[in-house]
């Protein structure tokens, strides 16, 4: 078990661990990249400047909670839950997510999400793409 507290910057990657638990608190800045991890349970609370990036993660579970600046990127993750409390101001981009099986939003001000996979809103979920089982190209016929 790790311990990071009272530093001015954290650079942080994690790549092909079995399982991660991680909870970020009270760091002036954080850059935090996520890779080829089978399971994340992430928290991050109270961190004024966020740059995270998730790629590849078949299983994530994100809390983020009062944060006042968040660039948040997800890439080709299967099954993400997610939630976002109190980020007054939020870059957020999703590619490629399979299913988002909860998203809660709680923010004043929020002004809705933009990307392309999404034309007619969150609801709209019919032009997203489906995973590569569904389509018979492994093999099922």
């Amino acid at each position: 078990m790790t311990k990071v507290q009272a530093l001015p910057r954290v650079i942080l990657t994690l790549q092909a661990l079995p399982r991660v638990i991680l909870t970020l608190q009270a760091l002036p800045r954080v850059i935090l990249t996520l890779q080829a991890l089978p399971r994340v349970i992430l928290t991050l609370q109270a961190l004024p400047r966020v740059i995270l990036t998730l790629q590849a993660l078949p299983r994530v579970i994100l809390t983020l909670q009062a944060l006042p600046r968040v660039i948040l990127t997800l890439q080709a993750l299967p099954r993400v839950i997610l939630t976002l409390q109190a980020l007054p101001r939020v870059i957020l981009t999703l590619q490629g997510l399979h299913e988002i099986m909860f998203m809660k939003i709680i923010l004043s001000g929020w002004h809705g999400v933009r990307s392309p996979a999404w034309k007619d809103g969150l609801n709209d979920h019919k032009d997203l793409p489906r995973p590569a089982q569904s389509r018979g190209s492994m093999g099922l016929g």
